[in-house]
This record gives structure tokens, sequence and C-alpha cells, in this order.
């Protein structure tokens, strides 16, 4: 309830924010963008540029079949965009949007108004909104989830997945989580405490196996005690051992860690509930 009341909040800043400085809830455009040469130091001296294509190009094609149009970001620390990539073969249900993805754009309120960026570098926590949430109207049938890179409260990029009329699915935020991992764990200056606590003495069994790829789709206790044929006490047994096992504190930190640690491959995030 705290973080619904604070992005509330958040909100209801950033469009007073877009409000004052005049922004148009028609705007067709960006109204800020780095020049040519101003994106070139941007690109160059960013650290994470080369890892965000890098993931993307290894594990982008895992989930092609997700249904809907998406595209992955990486804005840097002052908010401009320095990399997107786009569901393969999606260009064209993009091109009314090609001004808002070029790189160099600027994803503050001043720029796009409210979007799940400048909120996430506002709260500085992960961010999913809705279409209505948007200042702009041109920007109303995009649902976006954004997670900013932190550590000791400096923020060092974002990181969003947005996709295009339809609501974020697991195997979205789950290549999402993991590409903020990959970033986390990889870079020189930052690190995931949750990588260093992660340490699978006992590994997951084979049931608890199928109990975590069932919960990667979706899948509530009592429709997985149903599917595998045992009481919802023994699920919620499992799930304690699960949880304990992967150092989790919810279901999607379970499936993240279990991502992390190869028990469970991108296929089970969408292999049933695309």
């Amino acid at each position: 309830m705290t973080n619904d009341i604070q992005l509330y909040q958040s909100l209801l800043t950033s469009w007073e924010v877009c409000s004052e400085k005049g922004i148009s809830r028609d705007l067709e455009k960006p109204l800020i963008k780095l020049s040519a040469d101003e994106l070139k130091t941007t690109v160059k001296k960013n650290e994470f540029i080369n890892r965000f294509n890098d993931f993307m190009y290894r594990h982008l094609d895992t989930i092609k079949n997700v249904r809907g149009e998406y595209c992955f970001t990486l804005v840097d620390s002052q908010g401009y965009l320095i990399g997107q990539k786009k569901k393969p073969g999606s260009a064209l249900c993009w091109s009314q949007y090609s001004m808002f993805f070029e790189q160099g754009v600027s994803f503050s309120d001043e720029s796009i108004g409210t979007n799940a960026i400048s909120l996430a570098k506002l709260i500085k926590r992960p961010v999913y909104i809705y279409p209505a949430f948007h200042y702009s109207n041109k920007l109303k049938s995009l649902y976006e989830y954004c997670i900013p890179v932190i550590h000791k409260s400096k923020i060092y990029c974002y990181i969003s997945v947005i996709s295009l009329s339809n609501p974020i699915s697991n195997a979205l935020v789950g290549l999402l989580e993991l590409l903020a991992i990959n970033i986390y764990s990889e870079s020189s200056q930052i690190s995931y405490s949750d990588c260093e606590e992660l340490n699978l003495s006992h590994k997951l069994t084979e049931k608890q196996i199928a109990i975590i790829s069932m919960i990667a789709q979706g899948f509530s206790d009592e429709q997985i005690a149903q599917e595998l044929s045992l009481s919802l006490a023994t699920i919620k047994y499992h799930n304690q051992l699960i949880f304990k096992k992967l150092n989790a504190n919810s279901r999607v930190d379970a499936v993240v860690k279990a991502l992390m640690l190869n028990e469970l491959s991108f296929y089970d995030l969408y292999s049933q509930h695309g």
C-alpha cells in the first residue's frame, strides 16, 4: 500500500511539472534530444551499452513467441535513450512512435511527459505504469515497466520494457529482471547483493522445479495442487522450502533467482501463459 501511495504522489508531482512547464498533452515528438556529437560522447563513455546489446542479441529471440509488440530500452543516468531493441519483425508496428525511440531522446517529464523512467528516477525503485498514467496522449497505448540500476543510492542507468496495447507478460518481466541482474553483477562499480547471497547448498528437487515452473507461468497454489495431484498444504510446504533455498521474499523474486541459477529457462515463463 505504501508503494501505491508513493507512486500516486509521484504521478501527481509529474503531471504538475508537465502542466507548469506548459507541455501539451498532444505533443507529437520529444521536446529534448541530444545533438549528434553529444550522443556520440554519451554512448562512448557509457559502460552498459555493450552489455545491453550483447544480452539482447543472446536472449531476445528466446521470447519471440510472446504475444504482442514490445521494446526493451536502455536509458542513461541523465534520462537519455542510448539503446533499444524491439521484438523481431515488429518495426512497422512502432512506426508511429519512431521519434520517441531514437537514440538521444530524453525521457524526462520536460521532454515527453510522465513515463515509467521519469517516475523511477523520482522514487528510485522499479515502476510499472498503465497507459492512462502517461501525460502525453500520444503514449496512451503503452504499458511500461522500468528498473533503475542503483547502488548506494546512486542510479547508474535505467532499463525498461514497453508493450504496445497489451499488459506486460511474466516472460517480459523475467527477461528484464534478468537483464538487470546481468548489468548489476558484471559491472566493476556495482554489485547486486542478492547475487552474493545465492548459494544453493541444497538444490531444488524435481518436484520443486515443477512447482517454481508453474509459479513462473502464473499458476496459483490451488491450481498447482490440482495439476500435480497434491494437497494445498504440500504445495505451501514446498513453497517455503523453495523460498528458503533461493533466499526469495516473493514469488517473482523466486522466479528471477531460479532463472539466475538456470533452474528455469525463459521458455518456462511463457510456455502456457504467454
